[in-house]
């Protein structure tokens, strides 16, 4: 009775060590993101200021606001500041940012205003040196590194605080390999129910943190209205930074803030 009760604790265990290995963060030095507010696509009403426009950005760093933003590349590999698959809900228009060049970008308009897509680089001039958060997007597909090399100059010659987050475990590892000195987090949320297959498995294994043996982040940042084990056991055992993303008003931003250390807030307009 004895040697199957061993070979069952040993595996539980062998289970459980490979576990914490997968959800291990950063734990060689730990680098934090400084104690700021970070507006979500910069400061914005998206209705006279569209999100991750140039003035939404200036009124974030004219209020003392660091800022979260989303970088892609064009066609013509050009960086700019875009969130969205796609460029229909923000320009009316069909396909996404890199069926198009940055020329044919300009033409462009957020939300009917007069703020078109910015470039990176005049992102980073406007927030003036006030802390900021880039997400790089997997455009072509997941695994797809080619924005972290088009957009590493700019990070590392921006004059303020700047770190790097994605929900692609392979940008975050591509910097852990190639800039370890660039602040990096592990974006991840609860898996998309319409996923299916591969892709859903792909999505529980990210939104659990059992990735971060790639990417080995500083930061581990989640959904404030979720939670998971990885991040409890990343943040309280291994000692991780958290950040959340995205609530709106008072009241959600209070709820946050007792739970994770820094908070991606949404204006309540």
């Amino acid at each position: 009775m004895k040697k199957p009760l061993l070979m069952i604790s040993a595996a539980a265990a062998a289970a459980a060590g490979a576990y914490l290995y997968a959800i291990c963060p950063n734990i060689r030095e730990k680098r934090l993101i400084p104690d700021n507010r970070f507006a979500h696509r910069g400061l914005y009403d998206n209705i006279g200021i569209p999100e991750n426009s140039l003035a939404a950005f200036r009124r974030a760093s004219e209020n003392g606001y660091g800022t979260e933003l989303d970088i892609q590349y064009t066609k013509d590999r050009r960086i700019v500041v875009f969130h969205d698959d796609t460029l229909e809900r923000m320009c009316g228009r069909p396909g996404r940012i890199d069926d198009y060049t940055y020329e044919e970008l300009k033409a462009f308009r957020l939300l009917d205003t007069d703020e078109r897509i910015p470039l990176f680089s005049e992102v980073l001039e406007a927030m003036n040196g006030a802390p900021v958060i880039c997400e790089l997007k997997s455009q072509k597909e997941f695994r797809s590194t080619e924005i972290c090399g088009l957009a590493v100059g700019m990070i590392k010659d921006y004059r303020g605080f700047i770190c790097v987050e994605s929900f692609d475990p392979f940008i975050v590892k591509w910097f852990r390999l190639n800039h370890p000195e660039i602040i990096r987090g592990q974006l991840a949320c609860h898996a998309n129910r319409t996923y299916t297959g591969f892709k859903r498995i792909g999505a529980e294994l990210l939104g659990r943190y059992m990735y971060n043996f790639l990417s080995r982040p500083d930061f581990l940042a989640y959904d404030y209205r979720q939670d998971c084990l990885g991040l409890e056991l990343g943040s309280r055992l291994f000692g991780a930074q958290t950040v959340t993303y995205s609530p709106r008003g008072d009241e959600a931003v209070e709820m946050a803030q007792a739970r994770f250390d820094r908070v991606i807030f949404e204006i309540d307009r």
